[in-house]
């Protein structure tokens, strides 16, 4: 870059150090999203493989049993009739951990013999031998742990306390596991490892193993299924665990697609703030012309001073990104915990790569938001680089342009939004075409607007008419401000709709589904346990009971549906349970049941392209060989993941030996005699089996409570774009009051007051709000029906009632208003400090 140029953009960033840091702010707010998001998805992705890794080691596929898993004795016919295959016996569960404050832990009970293959867990601490493995093998209830697992010990202790429901057991930790690899280090960080015996004993599960692990030759595959019992399944352990991944695809890139939104707001302020600094330059730039400076090289000028500013920008979002991440990380994990699965590993770790996209998308960003500027300044002639009219006269030239491409793009977003499919990238392109074309339509559409308010403003009512005035002569300015601050707000409008229609829905279905009184689950589900048999009768001929069902929930692997929950019930207690679709009434619905008949979830429904009609069947490997059942209806279900199917207990009971039980629904005959029974089962039952009971009410609140934190990141989000566009809105004002110095001065000097002339600017900055809250209200509900009808249907199967509520209105109108009055604040304050002499000075 020519030193002449460097001198003149170095010293005027150092005179207009605020709208510097403005730009600066944008970028960085913009990339500090991006990667947060990109951080927090990367590391729970991680956390996914590392705590698979942990389990699967480098088996192909695996047996799995019943509820309680497989028998021991499988594993001994297998080794004996297929020496060939390497096979290994896997116990394992979580325990709570009393050294750990009874944080919950994976114990791993593992064949030291077996492992080879598979694990590479147990090489030893250089100082150690193989004295370290000999308690193991000798069942002495001791235990091998990792360093970092043994350094977050209080003291240093070698004595290890576990607990799994009532049973409580104490391991000695007989030697220090060393592996080499990076991911063996972190996947044994929150992992107890012992011999499979011991691990029985914990977990309350004698003669039985959670799994067997294989690694098995394409050939082997049918050679040992034809050999299996009819209750042991084989699956790959990459099917099960791309699908337990896939149901975390979907709310990662709902995320990410939000993040996006936040840099595309922190777009239209690197736009505002580089079209002001070329407006502010028209001399030296004009004169910089006429001296015989090129266009390519006034072109080249913006890019490059965006370029560098851009530079800072993505330093400072790159520090603003890795605090965020490490929030935005445990609030994914949390919600992935409550929706999906239990994850063990949940450090956060840097990601290369996920600043590498950040620094991609902010730094692309900027380049393009400064582009159309830098041109409009080396296309100018030096005379017309001269006068601030040429940039609005040319804006106003292509407004039609603007209010087709935007009237084009909405038609593409509509398109895709429209396409057959499942592909959600393309639902999210068609979102944010969509976004773009209504921002494109804002220029044209906002001097109509701004004419109706000055029209409404009373005759003597001077400054309300030269308000929207002002904002439609300087379109240029304002109208990228007002796009900004509309796709902010139109993005609180449909996230707000979305989560408030979302939040509706999922009450009215949990009071059509949950219709006992009192409800009592397994507190600790991994350690294989069941409640007892005799304890529904128990509970059933207690004072004030008037009814005792019971339920049975497994998770099932199928051959032609993957991973999905089956619910058995002894009778269906929800008679006002919403259905999609049912070929049943409520009075025969539970003789629907009981002949063989069976309801699916709409989120199984629609993943596996189950029609709302008569006729289906469900093919289901049972334990007695493939079983179908015929499909009775399709119900509402905004809990299970992979989706889920329910049958009658005795239905099941006949394909399945399994006669356990883990939950029971309790009726009372009086509801004021609820608290009294509640308390009275708490103190009975809690010191006797491990349970939880709970009451409706605590029920759907915890329920809620789950929603709540489910949604929470997208909230953060949701303020983080308002906060770039509220920037946005200030850097306009600040640019205007700057421009029009003279123009102000000359009101003053003509008799308007300080406080008339700080008035005028905030009429201007409300009127920039007003306008940007009502174009993103019809923005936002479109948005929000996308939100509901296309990108949930594709993420996660739900349909939700479509629930607007004036109140998501008012409140976004509210936002838009007081973000933009705030933002004038300052411009306001500066202006009452204005001397007319001063502005009316003419060099």
């Amino acid at each position: 870059m020519n030193p002449v140029f460097l001198r003149v953009s170095l010293g005027y960033f150092r005179r207009h150090l605020l709208q510097t840091c403005l730009l600066v702010l944008g970028i960085a707010l913009g990339v500090a999203v991006v990667i947060a998001v990109d951080l927090a998805n990367t590391g729970a992705a991680r956390s996914f493989q590392l705590s698979t890794q942990t389990l699967t080691g480098k088996a192909t596929h695996r047996l799995t049993g019943g509820r309680r898993g497989i028998s021991e004795q499988i594993y001994a016919q297998i080794k004996l009739k297929y020496p060939d295959i390497p096979a290994a016996p896997v116990v394992t569960g979580f325990v709570s951990l009393q050294e750990k404050n009874q944080q919950q832990v994976r114990l791993l009970g593992i064949d030291p013999f077996a492992e080879g293959p598979f694990r590479a867990y147990l090489p030893l601490q250089a100082t150690q031998s193989m004295e370290a493995l000999l308690p193991l093998l000798t069942g002495e209830s001791a235990a091998l742990v990792s360093k970092q697992f043994q350094a977050g010990l209080p003291n240093q202790t070698q004595q290890l306390t576990l607990q799994s429901g009532k049973r409580v057991t104490r391991l000695k930790i007989s030697g220090l596991l060393s592996p080499s690899g990076s991911w063996e280090q972190e996947g044994l960080r929150q992992v107890i490892l012992t011999d499979p015996g011991t691990a029985q004993q914990v977990l309350g599960q004698i003669g039985f193993l959670s799994q067997i692990d294989l690694i098995l030759r394409p050939e082997q595959i049918a050679q040992l299924k034809a050999g299996l019992p009819p209750d042991i399944q084989l699956n790959s352990t990459q099917t099960q665990n791309q699908a337990l991944q896939s149901m975390t695809q979907a709310f990662s890139l709902n995320l990410s697609a939000l993040s996006l939104l936040a840099l595309l707001v922190g777009m239209f302020l690197v736009y505002n703030t580089v079209t002001f600094s070329v407006v502010q330059r028209r001399s030296l730039l004009g004169t910089l012309r006429s001296l015989g400076v090129t266009r390519r090289e006034i072109f080249a000028l913006i890019l490059v001073e965006t370029t560098a500013l851009a530079l800072l920008g993505l330093v400072a979002g790159t520090a603003l990104g890795i605090w965020m991440g490490q929030i935005a990380l445990q609030l994914v994990l949390n919600t992935i915990q409550d929706l999906y699965f239990k994850l063990e590993v949940s450090r956060f770790q840097l990601a290369p790569l996920s600043l590498i996209k950040g620094w991609g998308a902010g730094g692309l960003a900027a380049l393009l938001a400064s582009a159309l500027p830098a041109w409009e300044a080396a296309q100018s002639a030096p005379t017309g680089t001269l006068r601030r009219s040429v940039l609005e006269e040319h804006v106003q030239k292509l407004l039609p342009g603007l209010l087709l491409g935007g009237a084009l793009s909405m038609g593409l977003g509509i398109l895709l939004m429209a396409w057959p499919g499942e592909n959600l990238i393309v639902s999210f392109a068609g979102f944010f075409a969509l976004v773009s074309g209504a921002a494109l339509m804002i220029p044209g559409l906002t001097p109509p607007l701004m004419q109706i308010m000055s029209q409404m403003a009373g005759k003597n009512q001077l400054l309300l008419r030269m308000a929207p005035r002002n904002v439609a002569r300087a379109l240029s300015r304002t109208g990228v401000s007002i796009a900004a601050l509309m796709v902010a707000v139109s993005v609180v409008v449909s996230v707000n709709i979305m989560i408030g229609s979302f939040r509706i829905t999922l009450v009215d279905w949990l009071e059509g589904t949950l219709s006992a009184d009192i409800y009592l689950t397994l507190a600790e589900r991994d350690g294989q346990q069941d409640l007892p048999l005799n304890l529904r009768q128990e509970i059933s001929q207690w004072p004030g009971v008037s009814g005792v069902e019971s339920a049975r929930n497994r998770s099932l692997d199928q051959p032609n549906y993957g991973r999905m929950q089956l619910f058995v019930l002894s009778r269906d207690t929800a008679p006002r349970r919403p259905f999609v679709w049912t070929d049943t009434t409520p009075k025969n619905r539970q003789s629907a049941l009981a002949a063989g008949g069976v309801f699916i979830s709409q989120p199984f429904a629609y993943r596996h392209k189950f029609q709302t009609k008569s006729g289906q069947s469900l093919l289901l490997q049972t334990e007695k060989g493939p079983q179908r059942f015929a499909i009775r209806g399709i119900y509402h279900d905004y809990v299970t993941g992979p989706g889920s199917v329910l049958m009658a207990d005795s239905v099941y009971r006949r394909f399945w030996q399994d006669n356990g039980i883990d939950s029971l629904a309790v009726f009372v005959e009086k509801p004021q005699t609820l608290e009294k029974i509640l308390t009275q089962l708490e103190k009975e039952l809690s010191p006797r089996y491990p349970v939880n009971i709970q009451s409706n009410r605590a029920l759907r609140t915890g329920a809620l409570a789950i929603f709540d934190r489910t949604f929470a990141i997208t909230g953060a989000l949701r303020l983080l774009a308002v906060i770039v566009a509220l920037m946005g809105i200030f850097s306009t004002l600040l640019s205007l009051q700057l421009e029009r110095t003279r123009e102000f001065g000359l009101l003053r000097a003509l008799g308007l007051s300080d406080w008339q002339l700080s008035g005028l600017i905030l009429l201007e900055s409300g009127a920039m709000g007003l306008a940007a809250g009502l174009f993103a209200l019809p923005l936002g509900t479109g948005l929000s029906w996308a939100l509901i009808y296309v990108i949930n249907l594709r993420s996660f199967g739900w349909l939700l009632d479509f629930r607007p509520s004036p109140a998501y209105y008012l409140q976004a109108l509210g936002i838009a208003v007081g973000a933009a009055l705030l933002a004038g604040l300052w411009p306001a304050w500066k202006l009452s400090r204005l001397s007319p002499a001063e502005a009316l000075k003419y060099e």
